[in-house]
């Protein structure tokens, strides 16, 4: 679920910043492959390299699965972002924009279209899924235990 999120959040601000999903590989190499100025830096990039080298040998199949599942949400994340900036559509100047009157009179039947939707799903579902809506369910009325006296003996009750 974080991950879904972090890639809706990217998504929107490449769409904002024009970033275009093919630079991020590169720019994360650049960011990794960057020597830090101090010792320090320097120092902790080195134990960061030896512990990733570590768990690498350590797990190899682990590794794999961490490279497919980053590949997979670099897919995801350029997908996203296509469709987003379909949705956004070109950049407009600020003299097509529409005054508040008319985003109002655009939205508002969409809005509430939409809302009435979830209200009749919802309500379909919640009539769907209620118990109350189905068959009481049988009850024995015979003599002895679950309507049957042979039942009452083969647990030991002896209701006769």
């Amino acid at each position: 679920m974080v991950l879904a999120g972090v890639i809706l959040a990217a998504s929107a601000v490449s769409v904002v910043r024009e970033l275009d999903p093919a630079d991020v590989p590169a720019a994360a190499w650049a960011r990794i492959r960057r020597e830090p100025q101090s010792a320090w830096g320097k120092a902790a990039g080195a134990l960061a390299l030896i512990l990733v080298g570590v768990l690498v040998i350590r797990d190899p199949g682990g590794a794999l699965q961490l490279a497919a599942a980053l590949l997979g949400a670099w897919m995801v994340f350029a997908g996203v972002v296509t469709l987003m900036r379909l949705l956004v559509g070109p950049p407009v100047a600020d003299s097509e924009l529409p005054t508040p009157r008319e985003l109002g009179r655009r939205l508002i039947p969409p809005l509430v279209a939409s809302i009435l939707v979830v209200a009749l799903v919802g309500t379909a579902i919640g009539l769907v899924l209620d118990g109350r809506s189905g068959a009481e369910p049988a009850v024995a009325s015979g003599p002895g235990c679950n309507g049957a006296v042979a039942l009452c003996d083969a647990k030991g009750r002896g209701g006769r």
